[in-house]
């Protein structure tokens, strides 16, 4: 496992990541980057440290994870490159720049991963998709699988193009689960539920079935036809949705996001 490690960028998804660390028995050095001041209230632990510039200390990291927006990546990468040891892994959070972009900017000796998680990392329920540069040794793949673990599940990828698609499927998926329970969320205020009741019913209910979808061996066909009664509410309300395409607005949605991924590579 890491000893020290280093994050360029302190937004929400980082913040998710440091909530996770600081609920476990996991003792780590960390030095924080970011050029907002007020996010030095994020080092919160003794070994933290927070920064508004990358500097020598950076020199210490065994893992440097950069965590900000893809059009900031070469300028970012090139003040990293002034003050990385050699030994150091490089994990990028950014969508759509590819391994070789980042390695154009330091040395072709470092190890440089992709990761995409999501916000779920926070309480240790997030998918950690990872892809691997080349020239990674085993036991760094072993102390960087060790790592995301503490965030939830890892699935290795073989392929940048199967890490583009992760990014609309894993990065964004929770926002496309929020949002269809904004919508259940409004409807049961508009059945008169108070707002803190209409949020408690929401998270129930797909707190549950995420549950029951999980333990349940079939398919979710099946599980959906074990809800549905011939002419009754819930046939009316899927009726409803099926006639406006909902299955296929939401697949062409999700395609946009990994075109959008794909195209954040392109415009360096």
């Amino acid at each position: 496992m890491f000893k020290n490690i280093s994050i360029v960028g302190v937004g929400n998804l980082t913040k998710s990541l440091l909530y996770r660390i600081k609920s476990t028995p996991l003792k780590v050095n960390i030095n924080l980057y970011d050029l907002d001041k007020k996010k030095k209230s994020l080092a919160s632990q003794k070994s933290w440290q927070f920064y508004t510039i990358i500097n020598n200390s950076l020199n210490a990291s065994d893992l440097i994870i950069i965590a900000v927006k893809p059009n900031q990546y070469k300028d970012v990468c090139n003040k990293i490159a002034k003050h990385i040891n050699k030994n150091a892994i490089i994990v990028s959070l950014m969508a759509g720049i590819k391994v070789k972009d980042i390695k154009r900017e330091f040395s072709n000796s470092l190890e440089i991963a992709r990761v995409m998680t999501n916000i779920n990392a926070k309480y240790g329920k997030a998918i950690s998709s990872v892809y691997l540069g080349q020239g990674f040794k085993r036991n760094k793949v072993i102390s960087l699988k060790s790592f995301f673990s503490l965030f939830g599940s890892i699935k290795m990828l073989k392929t940048e193009v199967q890490i583009d698609k992760a990014t609309a499927l894993i990065g964004s998926g929770p926002a496309y689960f929020i949002y269809f329970a904004e919508s259940i969320f409004k409807t049961f205020q508009s059945f008169g539920f108070s707002k803190n009741e209409s949020k408690n019913l929401v998270t129930d209910l797909f707190y549950g079935t995420a549950l029951t979808c999980k333990e349940d061996k079939r398919d979710f066909e099946e599980i959906k036809k074990s809800i549905v009664s011939k002419g009754g509410t819930t046939e009316s309300a899927l009726k409803r949705l099926d006639r406006l395409q909902t299955k296929k607005i939401i697949m062409g949605s999700i395609k946009d996001a990994y075109i959008k991924a794909k195209s954040l590579g392109k415009n360096k």
